[in-house]
């Protein structure tokens, strides 16, 4: 008889300055909205990997899907060289 060891996913307490960015770019993006919303500007926002549109009356129109994947786990060994991309 073999024994299942079931394992939990711990995810570490994100640091005060992580803590910080995320609120600092939440306001921002309150604050756009509101402001494109005050001028009459269509709002585009990605939601459960669909991609919608709100328009200024309030119609929200799915325009289609985000196909862009984002990697679970990105192998990196010391020493290695990263590029950034403009």
């Amino acid at each position: 008889m073999e024994k299942t060891v079931k394992r939990t996913i711990s995810r570490a307490k994100p640091s005060t300055e992580s803590t910080l960015l995320i609120k600092a770019a939440k306001n921002a993006a309150k604050n756009a909205i509101r402001t494109s919303k005050a001028l009459g500007l269509d709002i585009t926002y990605l939601k459960n990997g669909i991609i919608y549109k709100e328009t200024v009356d309030g119609k929200v129109i799915a325009i289609g899907e985000n196909k862009s994947e984002v990697p679970q786990k990105i192998n990196l060994k010391k020493g290695s060289i990263l590029n950034a991309k403009n």
